[in-house]
């Protein structure tokens, strides 16, 4: 928030008036889409950073940022229905680009979080616990098709563990 503060002066208000008249006119302006998201982000006016992103996802449905971009706000946002929403475009964004490390840690925080919460049905639990280990693999999976060092797979496979995924 300082940091986009800066960027504009300490006027944050008259950027977001003035991006949201540019883009009444101009409303295919991806980058001012993303500008008045993380405008919004940093006001944490969360469910105006989501219309952002929707704008995004209906110009450029195929675009994984964009996906997890608003899989992330619904995660921030939290409680039953925003994470299972965003756990389904964690899971998309992973879809478009497999290598998507960010979308399927997503995964695995969303659905772990689901299968933790007491107000889901046991399969709802068992999904999303299956889900959460499929995270998992793909994760270990992405950092051994890297060929990095053995001890960043063995530091990754740690902290899965603690999250009792493995």
């Amino acid at each position: 928030s300082s940091g986009i503060n800066a960027e504009y002066g300490g006027k944050v208000s008259d950027a977001v008036s003035e991006l949201n008249r540019y883009l009444t006119t101009f409303s295919c302006d991806h980058e001012s889409w993303l500008e008045l998201a993380d405008l919004y982000i940093g006001q944490q006016s969360y469910k105006q950073a989501l219309f952002c992103v929707e704008e995004l996802l209906l110009q450029h449905p195929h675009n994984h940022l964009f996906h997890q971009r608003y899989a992330d706000i619904l995660h921030t946002l939290g409680g039953k229905e925003n994470l299972e929403a965003s756990c389904k475009y964690y899971c998309r964004a992973a879809e478009l680009n497999s290598s998507n490390v960010r979308a399927l840690y997503g995964v695995l925080m969303s659905s772990s979080t689901l299968a933790s919460i007491g107000k889901i049905s046991a399969k709802a639990k068992s999904d999303n616990l299956t889900l959460a280990a499929w995270a998992c693999d793909m994760i270990e999976e992405f950092y051994k098709s890297q060929r990095v060092g053995k001890s960043v797979i063995l530091e990754t496979a740690s902290v899965l563990d603690k999250l009792s995924l493995k």
